[in-house]
């Protein structure tokens, strides 16, 4: 069952955290960016957010909001989140992934600032980029000519949009437009849930090319190896991993 995108942000209020820069996140000039991340607890969790927070900081007006399954957020996650220097709000959804990813769009409905205009900084509707090695390919893109996407390299073409979840960002005025039909995301099979997201609020048409008209890879597909774990000793000061 989808939840859409209605968040009671105060059902989460005993595993809601916010960072102390919200306040001061809304005052500058340009436009803020929403980053929604759907993690679980697990060995390398914090080994991946410490990477992805190394990157973020070096954002300007970027709001990062981190979503556990569950319903229970991780003291050890949290102690990350605060010491990363970045805009941030982090909470626990009782639902699969694809719920989590709705739940952090509910976020940004119910706490969003009206003047604050992209998910991707000037992104007028909907923007595209390529992805390096997703789709079991080196890279998937849309492919451009005279500026504008005319089809795509992907696995799966046949899909509207063959877009992978790292290669498109909205504008957030897209959320209330479409309200309140819009559905947010099923948990479809692998590779569906972009296409149902874009196909309720736009169009091929409306693609932005970004990355020098999809001709520049900036966004690679990585994942932490699972480490193999031999043998643990009991005998040394216990760590957070």
């Amino acid at each position: 069952m989808t939840l859409g995108l209605q968040l009671d942000i105060q059902k989460y209020d005993c595993n809601l955290v916010l960072s102390p820069k919200i306040a001061n996140s809304i005052q500058d000039d340009i436009p803020l960016i929403y980053v929604v991340t759907a993690t679980y607890q697990r060995l390398v969790q914090r080994a991946e957010l410490t990477r992805l927070s190394n990157a973020f900081r070096l954002v300007k007006r970027l709001h990062w909001i981190v979503v556990e399954p569950d319903g229970q957020i991780s003291l050890n996650i949290q102690k990350l989140l605060n010491s990363s220097g970045i805009n941030f709000t982090y909470f626990a959804q009782e639902t699969n992934p694809s719920d989590q990813k709705n739940a952090g769009i509910g976020w940004i409905r119910t706490n969003h600032n009206p003047a604050v205009q992209a998910v991707l900084r000037y992104t007028k509707k909907l923007s595209a980029w390529p992805v390096a090695f997703s789709g079991r390919r080196k890279y998937e893109t849309p492919i451009v000519e005279n500026g504008k996407v005319v089809r795509f390299s992907a696995w799966n073409t046949h899909r509207k949009f063959p877009i992978d979840m790292a290669g498109f960002a909205i504008n957030v005025k897209v959320l209330w437009k479409y309200h309140p039909r819009f559905t947010g995301m099923k948990d479809f099979h692998n590779g569906f849930e972009e296409t149902h997201f874009l196909e309720q609020c736009c169009t091929v048409d409306d693609i932005e090319p970004r990355a020098d008209n999809c001709t520049k890879i900036l966004v690679w597909h990585t994942k932490t190896k699972k480490p193999t774990i031999d043998k643990i000793d009991h005998n040394v000061p216990k760590l957070e991993v």
